[in-house]
């Protein structure tokens, strides 16, 4: 999928469903434990609308020309620590206006992209150390809501699951990271390569090398991989994500696994997420 229209109707269907589950929460169940650790239903919404403020002063920087020096420690900072001192500090601000501002900025990102003249798509934008072309938000938009509206969903159902078309642009943004969300510990034979096999998408098979300690994402090598996985985009996403382990989706007859057991189930234990 390449028509960044398109990704903006997916990013509006993956607000508009999460908008609608919120606004029908009693006060309780704002208060009840998400699928992101430590973090509760409204510590994920208040990430959520911190990061449309983060990325949102972004996109107009860049829309001004505005490229001053990236300051990594505005979202780095002290990492997973730094991020949720964010989310509970914007929480504790925002107190039962929460919901609405985030309704209002999720609204105000739709507007800016729907309203877009698509000659601005690649305007270059500061973002966390680097320099990204604006449309890198629309994919990243939807990753971050399409995984966070995961964690607070799974809690109340268990079969909860992300929008077809976000599956498949969050699993195509995350081997674009591959290095990061992939940490090998204990890497065992050197090198190493696993092969995935996206069921009922057009992504082709892909391989994620493993040579030493660093993951990459790599076209199918000619020799036979360590072990193969098969399932489908959703499963593979939330995987890459650090939410749902390959050996749980294996057992759970989510995800196929051939190859060697002990290195397949190794790699699964070195998807970490972003």
């Amino acid at each position: 999928m390449t028509n960044v229209d398109e990704r903006v109707e997916i990013l509006e269907s993956e607000y508009q469903r999460l908008e609608t589950f919120l606004d029908r929460l009693t006060t309780e169940e704002w208060k009840r434990p998400s699928a992101c650790e430590g973090w509760q239903v409204r510590d994920v919404v208040a990430h959520l609308e911190w990061n449309a403020r983060l990325y949102r002063g972004a996109i107009d920087l860049g829309l001004r020309g505005e490229l001053p020096p990236p300051d990594p420690g505005r979202l780095a900072g002290g990492g997973a620590e730094y991020v949720a001192e964010r989310a509970v500090a914007s929480r504790e601000k925002l107190g039962d206006q929460l919901l609405d501002a985030f309704i209002e900025r999720n609204r105000g990102i739709i507007t800016l992209f729907q309203g877009l003249d698509p000659v601005k798509w690649d305007t270059p934008c500061p973002f966390v150390g680097r320099v990204v072309p604006l449309r890198y938000f629309v994919d990243l938009r939807i990753a971050e809501v399409g995984i966070h509206s995961w964690d607070i969903r799974s809690p109340f159902d268990g079969d909860a699951r992300l929008l077809d078309g976000s599956a498949l642009l969050t699993l195509e943004l995350l081997l674009g990271l591959a290095e990061r969300v992939v940490r090998p510990d204990d890497q065992g034979p050197d090198p190493l390569r696993f092969r995935f096999e996206v069921a009922g998408s057009e992504l082709e098979p892909f391989d994620i090398a493993v040579e030493a300690g660093r993951a990459s994402h790599q076209p199918p090598g000619a020799a036979a991989p360590a072990a193969t996985f098969r399932g489908d985009a959703n499963s593979f996403a939330l995987a890459f994500y650090g939410r749902l382990s390959l050996d749980r989706a294996a057992r759970a007859g989510r995800v196929e696994v051939t190859g060697d057991p002990a290195l397949a189930s190794a790699f699964s234990g070195w998807c970490r997420g972003i």
